[in-house]
Parts: C-alpha cells; structure tokens; sequence
C-alpha cells in the first residue's frame, strides 16, 4: 500500500468510527467508483470497517460522504466566492463552521436541522449549492483532479443552520407523525403526494393480505417498488421503512427476516428511481430539485489516429514557405497551410493544364480541387488560410486596377458611340426629308455595323460570396477557372442545403472535376452557357458544425458526394503552443511568389490544354496505387462514406502530381517519379484524415451532439416521443435516439427516472445549465 493510499485509508476509517457513512469515489474524480459492495454508489455508503478497507487497500480512491439526515450534515457547496459573500451578507450573521478548501471553492458543514426535510438544491444565482438528502459530497483528503487537496481550514463541530439560510432551502415543516392507519381512505387526487401515499398504502395491504408461503417474496417485491419512488424523491425513507415493517409484522414475519428483506429491496429499489406520472412537465421542479448534478462532461469522440504532415511531401520550392508560416503563427498545424497553398497552385493552373493517368487511355483530369479545414475555432485555420491565399489576393487587387483603367475608357467609347448614333439618326432623318429614305437607311445601317462596344473582363482569381448566376458569369469571363474561398464553410452547407438551392448544388457538384460545362436557363436573365465549369473551393470549419451533415450524409439525406469531394480535407491533431515573434523567411517568400507568377503567366488554350503523362517510372507507380484504390473500395469494408471519398482520390494524385511537377520541374514536359511519390505520400496522409473525419459520425457521440444542441429548447423532463417525430439529422431511428439518449445521461447532461407501475415511462431530467434560457 502507498503512503497516498494509506493516508486515504486512515481518514475513511476515521469517518466511519464517528458514524459518518462514507463510499469510494474515482480517483481524482466527484463520480461514485461503482466497485463491488458500492454498485449502487452513494446508496452503498457504509460505516464498516471491513468495507471501507477492502474498497481503499488497493486503491487511492477519493472519499465520498453522504450528506442529509443519515449523516447529520448539510454542505453549503460554494461555487463563487464573490457572490456568495454579497449574497450571506446581506441576509445576516454567518456562524463559524467546518469550512473545506475544494477544487474551486469551499465546502462549509451544518448540522442537519431535526423535523425539518432539506434535499439538495441549486442556487447558481446566489453562488452556491445545497447538499443534503439524496446527495453527497468529496471529503478531505480527496484531491481534485487539478492536484488540489480537499482540506479542513476550519475544524469542530457543524452547528445549526442561520435561521435565514433554513429558511430558504428547507421544505415546509411536516405534520406530526402518526400512525399508519391502512385503512384510512387516501385521497385520490392528482397531486404527487396522493399517488406515492397510494402506493405505498396498497402495497403495505398487499403485504398484509399475503397467503404463506409468498409472505417475504411479496414483502421483497414491495420494498423494491418504494424503494424506486424513494429514489424518486416521492416517499421519506424512513415514513417507508415504517410502514413496510408494520404491515410485515401484521402478516406474522420475523423481526430478522422483515430486516434484511426490507434493506435489500429498498437498496435495489433506490438504484432504478421512479416518479409518479403527475409530477410530469406541469410543475417539475420538485423532483429536479432533489436531482444531484455535478459538471457534464464533454460530448467528445475518441479520435482516430491521423498521419501527420511530411514537410518532404511538399513541392520543394514552397516548403520553407509553407513551413515558415506555420512556425510564425506559434507553431500551429502546417496542414493548413499547406492544403491552402495547393488548393491556390491549382486555381492558377487551372483548365491551362491536365493530365493523362493512364497510359493509353484517353481519360483526363484537370488539376481542380477543393479543400477544407477542420479544426476548433482557436486552430488558427483563418490565419493560415488568409496567408496562403495571400499571391491570389495580390495578383487580384493588380487586376482590379487595370481594370478600373479598362472600363474609364470603355465609358468614354460609350459616351462616343451615344453622341456618334445621335448624329447619324440626324443625318438619316434629313434625308428622308429630302426624299434620299433608301440612301439615308444604308448609311445608318452601315453605322450601325461598326460593332457594339462591349465592357472590358476584370480577370478573377478569388470570389468570396455570389450567386451562381454571377459565378456562372464569372466563369465566363476566366474559363480557365477561379477559387471560391470561404472563410467558414457552414454558411455555404447550410445555403446548399435550402430545398429551393437544388439547381445551385447541382452547378457546384459540376464545376468539382473542372472537365465539364454547365447551361442554365432563367426567365429575365435568358440561357447562360459556362463552356469551362471549373471552380476550386476552399474553406474552414469546426468539427462540431461538420457532424450534421456527416450524420446526415450517412443517413443518405443529401448523400449526393457534396462532402466526398473535399479531396483535402484534413483534420490534424493541434501543436502545442510556443511563442515565435520573428521576422519572414524572405528567401523563401521571394521563392514562391516567383512560381505563383509563373503558374499566373502560364498561357493556356481552353479548347487545346497542355497536357502532360506520367514518365515509365512514374506510370508504373500510379498503376499499383490505383489498382490497391480500386480493391478497397471495391471491398464492402468501408463506410459507404468513406468509399466515395476515396473513390474520388483516383483524380487527386494526377492532380497532385501534376501541380508538384509544374512547381518544381516545369509546366510542360513529363511527370517523373519524385512528382509521383509526393502525390503518393499526400494520398496516404489525406487519406488517414478522411478515416478521422468520416469516423466522427460513427458510434453514439454524434447523435448525442446532434441531441445536446436541441437541449435548450426541450422541455424539462421531455420523454422519448419528443424526438421521435422530429426526424432531426442522427436521431431518425429508435436506435439512434435510445444511443444518444444513453450517452449524454452517460456524460451528466441528462438524467432520466422511470414512473409508472403497470405501464413505466422514462422522463428525461436536464441539467440545470440547459434551463437558464
């Protein structure tokens, strides 16, 4: 045994020789540690000896000590110093106590006040809790799970409670106690207190009333009943035990045999609590008032594992570039960067490039991606981002400028052709008034053929936000393709997800390959044709924003590969945090603004790109990785997700390869083998991202987040059929609400108590921090 376990021990073995029952909690935890003896928790605490030491002897176990009249104790549980002190100071005189120091405040002891009920009770406006019947607490020695140790600052005996502080969190004073008459009439009315009176009279008579030979089965079956509306909050354990005893006693059981039977039932009863159906959503407040809360936990799913970034996979001329960023943003994830950096290489090449895979076949692919970060909002995604897309912005604001100039003097034509057409319809008009009509109409119509003055193209790189009218228009004018950058991808799901927005995925899901066109008709605005439909789409989101539509692709709403074709789509695990404040790696910089202004002369011929295949070396490379893509996903192993994703990877290494050679070899010539083996190495690496990602709407945390997030607007208690016919994306079937249900009561956001006896339904209760809306 350590010293640690040895000190725990002692201080456990001194609660009980004072008579406090005491029970273990987890190591560094407040959650009961449910081992043999304690399954029940705080409804095992125990003063024996021999319990307490067969539960500490092999583990530093935190002390959990019941609160409440059992124990004689009432914990004021202060949360907020400050306005705990504003508020006691205002109500009077405060007598000195026992005081813990705990992992965020302090615990301050009073003895439990005799003839009165108290349960536990939140007070979060007034900056503290109350712990008293149903609850507990963490004693001293425990420690926090932040290294605090829970320690005595002031000792001695609990006194009574300040008349003031009674009055605000105890119940009315109770009538006498009288005795149980079993053939009084209960009132049947539909107050609470009725039915859990009713109950327990009519199992008290169905003990009396028992044949022998069922007498303890009966009396069993009993304890266990009340025991669950005990739990509940319904019945005072000590009115229960009373009444059960007296009705055994009336059927002729043993002193021994009424004992033992009543303590089992109850205990067992008390670990599946019950309420009546009355105490239901009209007035709740009784029963989540006597609920122990303690902090949720995060909804968190447990992350697969992800191939981290090889700076040896990037094109050699961008490394120090990309690397660089990443280092002066304090060391956050390169991944962003770099798929920032790609995704802009490929919207400079654009439709002036493309590739043959194969060797013979026709098949080509034009280096048009789309890329997506994943991350918390502290990720630095935005930074990363704005800073690789910074040559596009800049080769943007240069053409703006020349067009401003362009179109000063395409106004001034304007201005030209006005005045000159107003001349000419005055020359026409004279010689019709001079009787030369036919003469006068062919010189006006010649003047009319010297050809419209049509406004000058601005060249774009980068749109932010338009319709797809305007994008189309776009396109027209840069068919060798321009980048729509998002900074938060959610807006742009959540417009793609509008019923009246069909037509615009459908444009989007068609300028994804780069290859294609797209025509669409609109009355007032007539036929617009895009002969080159391609677009690169970049942006950030987080994690929690993504899942619904993981969730909701999974269960094949809008499972039309909208999400499968972010090829690079990364999710890294985050960088430990070091502060850099130095200047730019300016060789660098210079390095890759030089190949973003050559990939930005490159010329390019829509109907006749520059195409390029892949040298022997490089080919046969390709050859084995596509024919291992092609047997996975072929092999019915994968989430139907996850295979379209990869599916779609049979375009992203030529991609890849392609915009590696045009960076570090030249735009033109032949794909050799160290293009091919960086594309390989970004295959693999994204491809350990598309698992994390896609693996985030498996398993019960992503119905359960997509039922968190609804919680504030549930009613409080809700049962199942609230969610039932809502068909919320994750939360469609009865397996998925029952998960998700499961995990958040799991993780202390929910708590459920079955009512009901012949017919029992579950009431969901929510934490306290989803009902201060």
């Amino acid at each position: 045994m350590t010293s640690s376990q040895s000190v725990m021990l002692t201080q456990a073995q001194l609660y009980a020789d004072a008579g406090k029952r005491i029970f273990p909690l987890k190591v560094k935890e407040k959650q009961p540690a449910f081992i043999p003896g304690f399954n029940h928790g705080f409804k095992d605490a125990t003063t024996s000896k021999e319990a307490i030491k067969k539960a500490w002897a092999t583990t530093n176990f935190n002390i959990g000590l019941v609160t409440g009249e059992v124990n004689n104790l009432v914990v004021v549980d202060v949360d907020d110093e400050q306005i705990w002190r504003n508020f006691w100071a205002n109500k009077g005189e405060l007598p000195q106590c026992p005081k813990v120091t705990t992992g965020k405040g302090h615990h301050l002891y009073f003895a439990y006040p005799k003839g009165r009920q108290i349960r536990n009770k939140q007070e979060p406006g007034n900056g503290f809790d109350i712990r008293a019947n149903g609850g507990y607490i963490v004693a001293p020695p425990s420690i926090h799970h932040s290294g605090k140790v829970y320690k005595f600052t002031k000792r001695g005996e609990p006194p009574e409670l300040p008349e003031w502080l009674l009055e605000l969190i105890a119940q009315p004073e109770k009538a006498a106690n009288t005795p149980l008459d079993f053939n009084a009439t209960i009132t049947p009315a539909n107050d609470s207190q009725g039915y859990y009176m009713k109950a327990l009279d009519n199992k008290c008579q169905a003990i009396t009333k028992a044949p022998e030979g069922t007498r303890n089965a009966t009396l069993n079956t009993a304890s266990f009943c009340i025991g669950q509306l005990v739990a509940g909050g319904g019945i005072d354990e000590h009115v229960a035990r009373e009444a059960l005893a007296q009705a055994a006693q009336q059927c002729g059981l043993t002193t021994d045999e009424i004992t033992k039977t009543i303590n089992s039932g109850i205990q067992s009863g008390k670990a599946n609590p019950r309420a009546a159906p009355e105490t239901r959503p009209g007035n709740p407040s009784g029963l989540a008032n006597n609920l122990t809360w303690d902090k949720p936990k995060e909804l968190k799913a447990e992350l697969l594992p992800v191939k981290p970034l090889d700076p040896e996979m990037l094109p050699d001329s961008m490394r120090d570039y990309i690397t660089d960023i990443a280092e002066r943003m304090d060391h956050s994830s390169p991944d962003y960067v770099a798929v920032g950096v790609m995704v802009a290489l490929a919207t400079l090449i654009g439709r002036k490039l493309a590739v043959m895979p194969k060797r013979y076949d026709p098949w080509l692919v034009v280096p048009n991606l789309w890329g997506a970060v994943i991350g918390r909002p502290s990720a630095k995604k935005t930074p990363s981002l704005t800073k690789a897309m910074a040559p596009l912005h800049q080769f943007e604001s240069v053409e703006f400028e020349k067009h401003g100039l362009a179109m000063g003097k395409y106004l001034e034509q304007v201005k030209v052709a006005k005045v000159a057409l107003k001349a000419n319809e005055k020359l026409l008009k004279k010689k019709i008034e001079g009787g030369k009509q036919e003469e006068g109409e062919k010189d006006f119509l010649k003047s009319l053929n010297l050809g419209p003055v049509e406004p000058p193209p601005c060249k774009r790189f980068i749109v932010n936000d338009a319709t797809v009218e305007k994008l189309g228009e776009l396109l027209g004018s840069n068919p060798m393709g321009v980048l729509l950058f998002r900074d938060e991808l959610t807006g742009w799901l959540n417009t793609m997800d509008k019923p009246d927005r069909a037509s615009d995925r459908a444009f989007y899901l068609e300028c994804w390959a780069g290859t294609g066109s797209f025509t669409y008709d609109r009355i007032g605005r007539g036929t617009q044709r895009i002969e080159s439909a391609t677009l690169s789409l970049m942006g950030g989101i987080q994690p929690g924003k993504l899942m619904p539509y993981l969730v909701a692709q999974k269960e094949g709403k809008g499972d039309d590969g909208l999400i499968e074709r972010f090829q690079l789509m990364v999710f890294p695990d985050p960088k430990p945090f070091e502060h850099v404040d130095r200047r730019p790696n300016e060789e660098a910089e210079q390095n890759a603004i030089q190949i973003f202004n050559k990939l930005n002369w490159l010329e390019g011929d829509l109907a006749n790109p520059t195409i390029l295949k892949f040298l022997p070396d490089a080919q046969k490379l390709f050859d084995t990785w596509y024919d291992k893509n092609q047997n996975l996903i072929r092999s019915a192993t994968l989430s139907p997700q996850l295979e379209s994703h990869l599916a779609k990877y049979v375009s992203l290494f030529p991609s890849l390869a392609l915009i590696i050679h045009a960076v570090d070899s030249s735009p033109g010539g032949s794909i050799g083998i160290q293009s091919a083996k960086k594309a390989l190495a970004w295959c693999e690496y994204l491809e350990s991202h598309a698992r994390r990602v896609y693996a985030l709407a498996d398993g019960p945390i992503g119905s359960a987040k997509a039922l968190q997030k609804r919680l504030h607007n549930m009613p409080n208690p809700f049962r199942i059929g609230a969610i039932n016919s809502k068909n919320w994306h994750g939360l469609t079937t009865t397996d998925q609400i029952h998960e998700a249900l499961n995990s958040i009561c799991e993780h202390g956001h929910l708590q459920k108590v079955v009512s009901g006896t012949t017919r029992p339904a579950t009431d969901y209760f929510k934490h306290p921090m989803y009902c201060n809306r």
